[in-house]
C-alpha cells in the first residue's frame, strides 16, 4: 500500500504546541526502512468492529478526532499511522495510537523504528529463546545449589533431634508470643530506616521519613528472596528513589551505599567481637581457632577500606568497570556502560560527602549501633517467648551463630539458619528443641515482613508519578539539586 502524500512541514516528532492540544504526525518516510520487510503496514484492514465491543485498535477516525487534519485515516483502519508525542488525556484517553499503546508517553521523543515496528508487528530487535535461557540458566542453576546445600545442612544437624519431645515444646507456644513478636518486628523494620532518612537529610534530599521506610522495607524482601539475604535490594531502593521519590541518581546511589557500607561495618564488628568472644570464654570448645579469628578479621577490614578509598581517591568502581570492559567487544560492553555514568556520578558523590561533611558518617555509624542494641533485645524478645533462659555467654554464642548463617550465600539462609541454631543448642548443652523454635519465630517473622513488602512494592507501583519537588541549594554537595518533597 502507497503512503499518502504528507506536507513537507509535518515532521516525525513535531514540538509540543503551546496550547497543549496533542500533535499527531504523518506516516514515515519510506528511508527510515531501508528493507522492505521492514516496512509497517499501518494502515492495514481490518474487520468491522462487533457491536457492542469497540475496541481501541478498531475505533473509526472522523473529523471530530484530535488530530484529524493531520491523520489519513478511514473507518476501519486498524493501527493508525500516527505517533503521538504528547500524554495521554481526556481528550485522546481512547486514541489507539501506537504511541500510546506501545509505551511512548510522558512528552518523550518517538522513537519511529522501535514503535512502528511494534505496531506492524515487526519487533525493532529480535531475541532468541535460546540466548535468554542461556543467561538465565547459570544464575538459576547457583540458586538451586546454594539452597541445596542448606537444606543439607538443616538435615545434617536435625537427624539429632528428638522430635517427640521437640514437637511437644513446640506444642506448648501459644499464639499469643508470635502476635507479640510479629508486632514488635514491624516497628522495628521502620525504626530501621533511620540511618537511610538521615543520610538523605545530611546530602539535602528531604523525603518523608514513612516513603523511605517503605521503600527500604521493599529493598529487604527483595533482598530476603536473593541469594545473600545481606544484599540484593540496594538496586530496588536506589529506583524507587529516583522513579517514585524523583531524587537525582548520584545522591540515591551515594545514600544507599554509604547506608550499606556502615551496616555491614557494624555487622562484621559486632559478629567479629562475639567471636572473639566465645573463643575467649571456651564457649564452643574446638569448633573455632585461631584460624577463625583470622578469618573473621579479615571481612572486618573490607568496609573501612571502602571507605578509605571513596574518601582518598572516590570513582575508582566506574574506572575498574572501565577497565574491564574495554577489551570486551562492543555488542557486550555496550549495555554495561549504561549503568557507569550514574555509579561515576555517585561515587563522586560519595567522595563530597566524605570530604565535606564527615560528621555525617560518624551520627549514621552510631545510628547502626543503636540499631544493633535493639537487635539484641529483639533476639532476646524471643529466647524469652519460648522460655529459653540464657546467660550472657550462651546468648552471645546464639547471636553469632545466628548472624554468620545469615551472611551465607543461600536465600533467606534456608537451612543454614535452622542448622546454625540446633548447632549452637547442642554445643551449649541445651535441648536443640530451643534452636528449632527460635528459627520458627525468625521464619515467622521473614514470612509476614516479606508479605508486607510485597503488598507495599504493589502499592507503590499503583501510586504512578513520583510528587512534587522543589529545588533549592545543597549545602552538603555543591553542584546537587536539594529536593524537598511537597504534599500533593
Amino acid at each position: 500500500m502507497a503512503y499518502p502524500a504528507q506536507d513537507a512541514s509535518l515532521r516525525l516528532s513535531p514540538p509540543r504546541p503551546a496550547s497543549g492540544k496533542p500533535v499527531c504526525c504523518g506516516p514515515p518516510p519510506l528511508e527510515h526502512y531501508p528493507h522492505s520487510r521492514q516496512r509497517p503496514a499501518l494502515c492495514s484492514p481490518s474487520p468491522p468492529p462487533r457491536p457492542g465491543a469497540v475496541g481501541r485498535d478498531r475505533r473509526p477516525v472522523g473529523s471530530d478526532h484530535p488530530s484529524g487534519r493531520h491523520r489519513s485515516g478511514r473507518p476501519g483502519l486498524r493501527r493508525p499511522d500516527c505517533a503521538w508525542r504528547e500524554p495521554a488525556s481526556a481528550g485522546v484517553a481512547g486514541c489507539g495510537c501506537i504511541a500510546h499503546r506501545f509505551g511512548q508517553r510522558a512528552g518523550r521523543p518517538v522513537d519511529t523504528r522501535r514503535t512502528l515496528a511494534a505496531a506492524s508487528g515487526w519487533p525493532a530487535r529480535r531475541k532468541r529463546r535460546g540466548d535468554r535461557l542461556k543467561r538465565l540458566l547459570p544464575r538459576r542453576w547457583l540458586d538451586l545449589i546454594a539452597l541445596a546445600l542448606g537444606l543439607f545442612l538443616f538435615w545434617l544437624f536435625a537427624r539429632q533431634i528428638a522430635w517427640a519431645e521437640s514437637l511437644a515444646l513446640l506444642g506448648r507456644i501459644g499464639p499469643q508470643p508470635f502476635l507479640i513478636y510479629i508486632a514488635v518486628n514491624i516497628g522495628i523494620a521502620f525504626l530501621f530506616a533511620n540511618r537511610w532518612w538521615l543520610l538523605l537529610r545530611g546530602m539535602g534530599v528531604h523525603v518523608a521519613y514513612g516513603r523511605v521506610a517503605i521503600y527500604r522495607l521493599i529493598g529487604a524482601t527483595v533482598s530476603l528472596l536473593t541469594p545473600g539475604p545481606q544484599f540484593g535490594g540496594e538496586p530496588a531502593q536506589v529506583w524507587l528513589l529516583v522513579r517514585r521519590a524523583g531524587v537525582p541518581s548520584a545522591p540515591a546511589i551515594a545514600a544507599v551505599a554509604l547506608d550499606r557500607l556502615l551496616e555491614l561495618t557494624v555487622n562484621l564488628a559486632f559478629v567479629t567481637g562475639g567471636i572473639l568472644y566465645t573463643l575467649w570464654s571456651g564457649l564452643l570448645g574446638p569448633v573455632l581457632d585461631m584460624r577463625g579469628i583470622l578469618l573473621a578479621l579479615i571481612p572486618l577490614g573490607l568496609p573501612p577500606l571502602l571507605l578509605f578509598a571513596f574518601w582518598a581517591q572516590g570513582r575508582f568502581l566506574a574506572t575498574a568497570i572501565l577497565a574491564l570492559l574495554k577489551p570486551l567487544p562492543k555488542r557486550w560492553r555496550d549495555p554495561p556502560l549504561a549503568f557507569v555514568e550514574p555509579l561515576r556520578r555517585g561515587e563522586a558523590y560519595i567522595h563530597g560527602i566524605l570530604r565535606s561533611n564527615p560528621r555525617l558518617i560518624l551520627i549514621g555509624g552510631l545510628v547502626s549501633v543503636g540499631n544493633w542494641v535493639v537487635l539484641l533485645a529483639d533476639f532476646w524478645l524471643a529466647t524469652r517467648l519460648i522460655g529459653l533462659e540464657l546467660d550472657f555467654a550462651q546468648f552471645i554464642g546464639f547471636v553469632v551463630a545466628a548472624r554468620l548463617a545469615i551472611l551465607l550465600p543461600i536465600p533467606a539462609g534456608l537451612g543454614a539458619l535452622e542448622a546454625s541454631q540446633i548447632l549452637a543448642a547442642q554445643r551449649l548443652g541445651l535441648n536443640p528443641a530451643f534452636g528449632l523454635g527460635l528459627v520458627l519465630f525468625f521464619r515467622v517473622r521473614d514470612v509476614v515482613l516479606a508479605l508486607i513488602g510485597l503488598w507495599l512494592a504493589w502499592y507503590v507501583r499503583r501510586l504512578g508519578s513520583p510528587g512534587k519537588t522543589t529545588l533549592t541549594t545543597n549545602l552538603s554537595a555543591p553542584g546537587e539539586p536539594n529536593l524537598r518533597e511537597e504534599k500533593r
